[in-house]
């Protein structure tokens, strides 16, 4: 019995020395709003599948979040959009660039600004300096950048 428990032992630690570590996955939707919240922003509103323009491919994909950073007085949206795997994530660049132009073009008179990480990107209208970098903060957080 002795020998069977040492092969056994050894089978194990063999296959456990050959085994790779899983590799990180970006974080989560809660993981975005809890960045932001820790940077002092108040999430005033969540409109899930807000995409902020006419792309059904991206509504299951985006979150609009209306937030308000310290010291303001008015709520700036911020439309999130997650993906689970990295496939879909770098197939949906073009999609993610026209939806922003989209937005761009029905609010001329509002400066856009986008940010990503690994999983995640974002963008909305006139983001104070605070926002911006709640934004860009957060995304690289969750993305392990």
């Amino acid at each position: 019995m002795g020998k069977v428990r040492i092969l056994v032992l050894l089978l194990v630690l063999g296959a456990c020395a050959g085994a790779r570590a899983p590799s990180p996955t970006p974080g989560g939707f809660e993981d975005i709003v809890a960045g932001l919240v820790l940077r002092g922003a108040t999430i005033t509103d969540q409109v899930s599948g807000d995409a902020g323009c006419h792309d059904p491919t991206l509504y299951g994909n985006a979150v609009r979040l209306d937030v308000r950073m310290p010291g303001q007085t008015d709520s700036q949206p911020i439309h999130l959009f997650g993906w689970r795997r990295t496939s879909d994530y770098e197939a949906a660049a073009l999609a993610f660039e026209a939806c922003v132009e989209s937005y761009a073009a029905s609010h001329p008179a509002s400066r856009i600004t986008e940010a990503e990480g690994a999983a995640w990107r974002a963008f909305g209208p006139d983001w104070s300096a605070a926002l911006s970098s709640a934004v860009e903060q957060s995304l690289g957080e969750a993305s392990g950048t």
